[in-house]
C-alpha cells in the first residue's frame, strides 16, 4: 500500500533516479512503469473501492453451480465498456459483429447474462428490458502520450486483470506515443482490449456525464510537462473538475508544477495523488492540498536503502 517514505525530491532528481536505476541497477523503463502501475491499482481497490462485478458475478454462480464460461465473461466485459446505461440489444449487437468461428456469443446467452447480473443487483432493467443501467462505478483512464500516459495505459490492463471495471481514454494531442506507452498499448491490444474510437470532444462529454461512484484517474500530463497546459489538454483538465466523479492523480496533477507547487493554467483538482519514489517538493505546501488531495509515494521496485545512497551521492546542486 502507498506510504509516506521519507524522501522529498524534484521532479529533476525523479527523472535521474530512474535513469539510474536503469543503468546501475539493471532496470528496465517498462518494468518501473508497470511496478507504478500496480501500485496505482492497489489503491484504487483498496482505498477508492473500485467495485468488483465480475467477482460479484462469479460468487453468485459458486452458489448456483459451475463456473462462468468464456462467453459469458464476454458479454460481462462488454458491459463494463459500455455507457452506463444502454440498450441490451446494442449490446447485442456489437457482440454479434464480433463472433468468430471460434468463439460465439448468442443472443440468449447476452439476455441471460444482463437478467443475472440484474439479479445480483449489479444492473437495473426497465420494464420493457430495452435498457439497462449499471449500479457500479468505474474507473476511467485518462491518458496523454507521455510515459505518465503509459501508467495508465499499464494501469487499465492492471485493472482488467484483478476483474476491475476500467476504461481507457487516450488523448494524445496528435502526439507520438513514448516508446514504453505504445509497448503498453500493445500489451493491451493483444489482449483483445480496444480504445473506444471517439473524438476529444466526445471524451469530453463522457467526463462532465460521469457519476459521483465512477473515478477518474489522471495520466494526461506528467512531470514533464511545462507551462500552462494547450488544448486539447486544457479543455479534458477542465471536464475532470466539472465532473461528479472522485479524481486520482497519477505522479502529479496535470498542470501542476510539482516542484514549485504552482499551476500556470488549467490544473486537476484531485482527491488523492498517487507519486512515485518520493513526496515531490511542490507537494510540501498545505495550500497545494487543492490541487493534489492526499499524497501518498508508491514504491516502483527500487530499494531505499539504495535510493539513499544515491541522493546522498547526488545532492541537488
Amino acid at each position: 500500500m502507498p506510504r509516506n517514505n521519507g524522501l522529498v525530491i524534484s521532479k529533476a532528481q525523479a527523472r535521474a533516479i530512474d535513469a539510474a536505476a536503469i543503468s546501475e541497477l539493471g532496470l528496465s523503463g517498462l518494468l518501473l512503469m508497470e511496478n507504478a502501475s500496480r501500485g496505482v491499482c492497489e489503491v484504487l481497490e483498496q482505498e477508492f473501492h473500485l467495485a468488483n462485478p465480475i467477482s460479484a458475478f462469479l460468487n453468485s454462480l459458486d452458489e448456483r453451480g459451475p463456473g462462468m464460461p468464456e462467453e459469458r465473461h464476454r458479454v460481462l466485459f462488454e458491459v463494463i465498456q459500455a455507457s452506463r446505461t444502454f440498450s441490451v440489444e446494442d449490446l447485442w449487437a456489437a457482440i454479434e459483429r464480433t463472433n468468430t468461428a471460434s468463439t460465439q456469443v448468442s443472443r440468449a446467452i447476452v439476455y441471460r447474462t444482463v437478467h443475472a447480473l440484474a439479479e445480483i443487483g449489479l444492473l437495473t432493467l426497465d420494464s420493457s428490458e430495452h435498457s439497462a443501467k449499471m449500479n457500479f462505478g468505474r474507473a476511467f483512464v485518462v491518458c496523454g502520450p507521455g510515459n505518465n500516459g503509459g501508467d495508465g495505459i499499464a494501469l487499465t490492463r492492471h485493472c482488467h486483470a484483478r476483474g476491475l471495471p476500467a476504461k481507457l481514454m487516450l488523448i494524445s494531442g496528435e502526439k507520438p506515443l513514448s516508446a514504453d506507452a505504445a509497448a503498453n498499448l500493445e500489451f493491451l491490444t493483444n489482449a483483445g482490449i480496444e480504445i473506444e474510437r471517439i473524438t476529444v470532444d466526445e471524451q469530453i462529454q463522457q467526463l462532465k456525464n460521469l457519476a459521483a461512484d465512477d473515478i477518474i484517474v489522471d495520466c494526461l500530463l506528467g512531470t514533464g510537462a511545462n507551462g500552462a497546459p494547450r488544448e486539447p489538454f486544457r479543455s479534458v483538465i477542465a471536464a475532470i473538475n466539472q465532473s461528479p466523479a472522485k479524481v486520482l492523480a497519477v505522479d502529479v496533477p496535470s498542470g501542476l508544477d510539482c516542484d514549485t507547487g504552482i499551476a500556470a493554467g488549467a490544473c486537476v483538482q484531485a482527491d488523492k495523488t498517487i507519486t512515485f519514489v518520493g513526496i515531490k517538493q511542490g507537494y510540501q505546501e498545505s495550500a497545494e492540498r487543492r490541487f493534489t488531495g492526499s499524497v501518498a509515494v508508491a514504491d516502483i521496485g527500487i530499494p531505499l536503502y539504495w535510493l539513499h545512497n544515491w541522493l546522498k551521492q547526488n545532492p541537488v546542486d
